[in-house]
């Protein structure tokens, strides 16, 4: 006896990968299914059919159930984002959209993602410290969703605790890293920036982990400040974070914001960096609403794949 391989209109039908036997007959009578259909054959050396045995599966109720269970998984995703996108709205005060601190304006554009699963983990705050300065923070946690936003709420309020104790920004980075490298911290890496304005003579203090530099308007220039040095939260429990300082003037704008502003999957970061330096020059002298609503036309960040935070922050004359 032999085995045989059957073509059927519904596909290929070949045997059992284990060659293994049909109870009683002696002969290979198991067949692997390719389609929708399977059947097998046992024949004699002389061409006379034994028997003949196959299974057969309705693939029409498969199609019928399609549609509705596609339309199950679309609405129970619609609804999974939507309660993410609730919990973030929850957290994150997007509906800051101007403050003063001192001398300092700030404006701030908050845009989620235009596609995606779900919400970011990009957050922001703005509040006085202790001893007057004015206190500046952006972050951006990896990923989307629930976990994203669950990180995003334990390090921006760990941030607005630790910022009172009056400690520089780089070790208010130095703990939060330690937070996030915690085992009862279940993010991967976040970026932030954490800086201080001095009331006094116009001057920022900042320290950043992993995070895009800030972009200086000035009378003169346009230019990216030179970033200290700092890893990405989370990477290193022993990294260390260095503190920048730089001199402003009245009327200087500083812009922060986090990387969906100038990254995208069609283009190289360099030139999302051009264009945003592009897009900043002549801002200097207008409010702080103004010069970041002018940012974000120029740069059209609707369109954006990631969550997007622009902060604006005028020194007042």
């Amino acid at each position: 006896m032999f085995r045989v391989r059957l073509h059927l209109p519904g596909g290929v039908l070949t045997p059992a990968p284990d060659g293994s036997q049909a109870p009683g007959s002696g002969s290979a009578a198991n067949w692997t299914k390719v389609a929708s259909r399977a059947l097998g054959a046992v024949i004699e050396p002389l061409g006379r059919l034994i028997g003949v045995g196959g299974v057969f599966r309705d693939a029409a109720a498969g199609r019928r159930a399609e549609p509705a269970a596609v339309a199950t998984r679309d609405r129970i995703e619609r609804e999974c984002c939507a309660a993410t996108l609730r919990l973030q709205q929850a957290i994150l005060p997007t509906s800051l959209r101007r403050c003063c601190l001192g001398r300092y304006d700030v404006s701030v554009r908050y845009w989620p993602a235009q596609s995606g699963d779900g919400a970011g983990g990009d957050w922001y705050d703005a509040r006085l410290g202790p001893d007057g300065s004015a206190v500046v923070a952006i972050g951006d946690v990896a990923g989307h969703g629930l976990c994203a936003a669950a990180g995003m709420a334990r390090i921006g309020n760990a941030l607005r605790g630790l910022s009172i104790t009056g400690q520089p920004a780089s070790t208010l980075l130095d703990w939060l890293n330690r937070l996030v490298c915690s085992d009862e911290s279940p993010e991967q890496v976040a970026s932030a920036a954490v800086c201080m304005l001095d009331q006094g003579r116009p001057a920022l203090r900042w320290a950043q982990a992993g995070h895009p530099p800030p972009v200086l308007v000035s009378c003169r220039t346009v230019r990216l400040l030179t970033r200290p040095s700092g890893l990405l939260l989370g990477a290193v429990p022993t990294a260390r974070y260095h503190l920048a300082y730089e001199e402003l003037a009245a009327g200087d704008i500083l812009f922060f914001y986090t990387d969906g502003l100038i990254e995208r999957r069609d283009r190289d970061i360099d030139e999302g960096i051009t264009a945003l330096l592009t897009a900043a020059q002549g801002r200097w002298g207008e409010t702080a609403d103004e010069a970041v609503e002018a940012l974000l036309d120029h740069l059209d960040p609707p369109t954006a794949e990631d969550d997007i935070c622009v902060l604006a922050v005028r020194v007042r004359p």
